[in-house]
């Protein structure tokens, strides 16, 4: 038993291309994607002949609509793929990233006086001599 961690760093048909053979080769016990856990529940639908990529999830403050992330999902996205891999072979198919609330801080700073946003990859860039979180980022996935 391992983790295996597939780092797709921008999305199209290679990448899905990508997925679909790690899978395939992998045969996972568990699919987690980047995505809210909030919208475990919308994954059941995936695949469904009414829904026809392009779609997306779109999260919102039902108290100000205006404050909205948005989940998108092309035929192409490696995360398409994956969702449909795990439905077709009956895997457990969860989001993980942080919850909503805390999304919405990180994306209206602004909107959120005296909150402190800490970006731990400029941290770990700092750690280990690299100019900024994104270029620790490519270098390591």
């Amino acid at each position: 038993m391992g983790i295996h961690l597939l780092g797709i760093r921008h999305h199209g048909v290679g990448s899905a291309r990508a997925v679909q053979k790690a899978l395939a080769i992998l045969n996972p016990d568990i699919i987690l994607i980047e995505g809210p856990p909030e919208g475990d529940g919308m994954i059941q639908h995936i695949g469904s002949e009414n829904l026809i990529p392009p779609i997306a999830l779109l999260c919102y403050d039902v108290k100000e609509p205006s404050k909205a992330l948005f989940y998108p999902f092309a035929e192409f996205s490696p995360e398409y793929q994956a969702m449909l891999y795990g439905l077709e072979y009956g895997k457990p198919i969860h989001f993980f990233d942080l919850p909503l609330r805390h999304k919405m801080v990180l994306n209206n700073p602004d909107q959120f006086d005296g909150v402190e946003i800490i970006n731990p990859l400029k941290i770990i860039a700092e750690l280990t001599n690299f100019q900024s979180g994104e270029q620790w980022w490519e270098e390591q996935f």
